[in-house]
C-alpha cells in the first residue's frame, strides 16, 4: 500500500511539472477571439471596397449620361453590369431631368458583408447617389 502511495505521489509531481499542452489550451482559448477579429476585418474590407465600387460606377455613369453618351435605360444596364458581384446585383436607378443626372445604387448590407460580423453596425442597405449637371449639346 505504501508503495502504491509513493507511485501516485510521484505521478502527481510529474504531472504538475509537465506543461505540455499548455500552449494548446491557450490557443484554443484565443482562437475564437482571433477568428472574430479576422472575420470582422474581412467584412469591413469587403463592404468598404464594394461601397467604393458603387461610388465609382455611379460617378462614371452620371458622367456618361451628362455628356449624352447614353440614355437612362442604357445607363442602368451599364451600371448594373459594373456593380454585380458574387451573383448579386444591387438596385440601380438613373434619373435624368433637363439639367441634372442622378445615379443611385443601393445594395443589401447582408450581401455586401458575407460573414455577418457587421450586421449590428451597418444598416439594412448601403446607398450611394451621385448628381451631375447635364452638359449642353
Amino acid at each position: 500500500m505504501r508503495n502504491m502511495r509513493r507511485r501516485l505521489a510521484l505521478v502527481g509531481r510529474r504531472a504538475r511539472r509537465d506543461e505540455r499542452g499548455a500552449v494548446t489550451i491557450e490557443f484554443v482559448l484565443w482562437l475564437p477571439i482571433l477568428l472574430v477579429l479576422v472575420l470582422t476585418a474581412l467584412d469591413a474590407t469587403l463592404v468598404f471596397s464594394r461601397q467604393t465600387r458603387f461610388w465609382n460606377v455611379s460617378l462614371e455613369t452620371a458622367r456618361l449620361v451628362s455628356r449624352h453618351a447614353m440614355d437612362a435605360e442604357a445607363a442602368e444596364g451599364f451600371a448594373r453590369s459594373r456593380v454585380a458581384f458574387a451573383g448579386y446585383t444591387p438596385e440601380v436607378d438613373v434619373r435624368v431631368t433637363d439639367q441634372m443626372v442622378v445615379v443611385s445604387i443601393a445594395g443589401e448590407s447582408s450581401a455586401m458583408a458575407p460573414f455577418g460580423m457587421l450586421r449590428y453596425v451597418l444598416g439594412d442597405r448601403i446607398v450611394t447617389s451621385v448628381a451631375q449637371v447635364v452638359e449642353p449639346i
